[in-house]
């Protein structure tokens, strides 16, 4: 589970204040798990029939994250999701986020996102409509510089430089 309903039904809850608010669901579907895309497009259908989509995957990273107003994480797992959060935030796109361990400092509510509690639509909805209504500014801005580029290939270069020693 990824957390999917509650990201849509959080939606629904939206778009009864703004009815302009559409769910983007990327990401291609595992045949394992054919049966919750069946109910997650179920449950789309049945709170707000226009307004989820569910492109698949999608290789265009910059034209997707570009499409946002805001990321949803609403993953109980961490998985891939500091990646995820990281490509966000430094393509200035605010995030929400449920809280994991390993994110602390990297969503910071009002200055990026915030944190929302785990299966919590309502909780969800409230800070959606926050972020919506007033957008933070500089999002990109609030990435720590171990985040960075030039870090990141130091840090590996760094590694590289200890095993010829």
């Amino acid at each position: 589970m990824k957390g999917f309903e509650t990201v849509i039904e959080a939606t629904s809850i939206v778009a009864k204040q703004r009815p302009d608010v559409v769910c983007v669901i990327f990401g291609g579907v595992h045949r394992k798990k054919s049966d919750y895309a069946k109910r997650l497009q179920k449950l789309a259908t049945s709170v707000l029939p226009d307004g989820v989509l569910f492109p698949g995957s999608f290789a265009d990273m910059p034209l997707a994250y570009a499409t946002c107003d805001v990321l949803v994480n609403a993953s109980p797992k961490m998985g891939n999701v500091a990646r995820t959060i990281i490509e966000a935030i430094a393509m200035d796109v605010p995030v929400l986020s449920t809280k994991l361990e390993g994110l602390e400092g990297l969503v910071r509510d009002n200055a990026n996102g915030f944190i929302f509690e785990s299966g919590n639509p309502q909780a969800l909805a409230t800070q959606m409509a926050q972020l919506l209504d007033n957008p933070p500014q500089n999002v990109r801005e609030t990435l720590r510089k171990e985040f960075t580029l030039d870090h990141m290939v130091e840090s590996v270069l760094g590694v590289y430089r200890s095993l010829i020693k």
